[in-house]
């Protein structure tokens, strides 16, 4: 795939836990992920949904409580990030994800004013959004971070559209659901029910419908 030098890339994270960890078909994507993120140079910044990680001191919670509490003035902002942290996850994220060297910017992301503002004001620059993960059907694309509500924002023109992206071997949904986590079963997902078309390796999302 030949990607432009000046274009640039955020990836955003979700559905990756910890108690998955077990499943062969998850750790894969799990490791592609990274791969993935390592060997392209036109990802800039890393987006991990914060419902996946405690609101104690690390990387990507530092990066961004500076960013949206220390480096604005901006009062509603600061008061919003302040009651966006979460509680204690009902799952942990998987340490794959967490604790990878990325070499790029790491941020926490969990409600969409957050990509909203990212896109509009400190991260201008990035044209295309990659979406990885688990759960394409399910939480990928329902959560509040999610590709449909991104798809929402650009329809309803709160954001300057950007591409919408994925890679196969980067993300699975869920093909059953249980209250136990640990026995999700797991497929690729069918990247046309919701017009995602395939070129040069690159699935690329072609309209902003998605329910």
């Amino acid at each position: 795939m030949t990607i432009s030098t000046t274009m640039k890339s955020a990836v955003i994270i979700t559905g990756c836990w910890q108690q998955h960890s077990h499943n062969a078909q998850v750790t894969a994507v799990y490791d592609a992920i990274c791969s993935y993120i390592t060997q392209h140079t036109d990802i800039d910044t890393v987006w991990l949904n914060s419902e996946h990680i405690n609101p104690h001191i690390n990387p990507w919670y530092d990066n961004t409580h500076q960013m949206l509490y220390e480096c604005q003035g901006v009062d509603w902002i600061r008061r919003a990030w302040s009651q966006s942290k979460p509680n204690t996850p009902f799952a942990d994220c998987s340490h794959t994800i967490r604790d990878h060297a990325y070499s790029r910017e790491q941020l926490l992301v969990s409600e969409g004013w957050q990509i909203e503002y990212m896109l509009n004001h400190t991260h201008q620059h990035i044209r295309r959004l990659y979406y990885f993960g688990v759960g394409w059907d399910q939480g990928m694309k329902n959560d509040a971070v999610g590709w449909g509500q991104v798809c929402d924002l650009f329809t309803h023109e709160h954001v300057k559209p950007r591409e919408l992206v994925t890679v196969a071997d980067c993300v699975l949904t869920n093909t059953e659901t249980s209250n136990d986590i640990s026995t999700y079963e797991f497929a690729t997902p069918d990247f046309a029910q919701h017009n995602w078309q395939l070129s040069d390796g690159v699935y690329t999302k072609q309209d902003w419908t998605w329910s």
